[in-house]
C-alpha cells in the first residue's frame, strides 16, 4: 500500500472515545506505558463506534491534507493546539507516508511544541512538554481509519478513533 491509497475526499462515518490512567510508580510515570498508548492502533474499538457525521477530510496528491466541517459533529477533539474540545476546530497540515500508516501533522505548531523525532516508536504531532500527540491514519477494509491517542499530563490517555468513508462525487 502507498500513499495513493489515501488521497480522496473522505466522510466521518464513526466515532469512539476511549480513555485509561497510567500509573505513576515511585520514579514518577510510566514511560513505556506512554510510549504504547502514543503507538496504539484502535482496531478493537471499530466495533464499539457510534454513528458521527459532519466532519470531511481531503488528503492531497501533493501530501497536504485539509479538514473542514460539514455539519456539527458531536465528538470530543484536541485540536492543534493539544486542548480538548467539544467542537471540532479544523485544521490543515501535511500527510506523510511512513511505513504502513499515513501519519498528520498539522500546519502552524509552534516550534516549542513539535515533537523531537525518534522519541517515541511513532511520529507525534503535538508535544508541549504537558500535552503528546500522534494522530494517524490506515485502511480497514475500504474505510479510512483515524486514530489520535493523546497523553496529558504523563497520566491521562484518550484515545479518539474515527471511521470515514470515501465519497463517491
Amino acid at each position: 500500500m502507498s500513499i495513493d491509497s489515501y488521497i480522496g475526499e473522505w466522510q466521518l462515518r464513526g466515532y469512539f472515545r476511549s480513555q485509561s490512567i497510567a500509573e505513576l510508580g515511585d520514579d514518577g510515570p510510566d514511560y513505556n506505558a506512554i510510549d504504547k498508548w502514543v503507538c496504539g492502533n484502535s482496531f478493537s474499538e471499530i466495533e464499539k463506534m457510534s454513528m458521527a457525521s459532519g466532519l470531511t477530510l481531503t488528503i492531497h496528491e501533493n501530501g497536504t491534507f485539509n479538514e473542514i466541517k460539514t455539519g456539527s459533529p458531536k465528538i470530543e477533539w484536541f485540536n492543534s493546539e493539544g486542548i480538548l474540545d467539544e467542537t471540532v476546530k479544523t485544521f490543515d497540515g501535511k500527510a506523510i507516508y511512513i511505513g504502513k500508516l499515513v501519519s498528520l501533522f498539522p500546519s502552524g505548531i509552534p516550534s516549542w511544541a513539535t515533537p523531537e523525532e525518534g522519541i517515541y516508536g511513532i511520529s507525534c504531532r503535538y508535544d508541549d512538554g504537558d500535552t503528546l500527540i500522534s494522530d494517524y491514519l490506515f485502511i480497514v477494509n475500504d474505510q479510512l481509519i483515524r486514530t489520535i491517542n493523546t497523553v496529558s499530563d504523563e497520566e491521562h490517555l484518550y484515545r479518539s478513533t474515527l471511521r470515514y468513508v470515501k465519497s463517491t462525487s
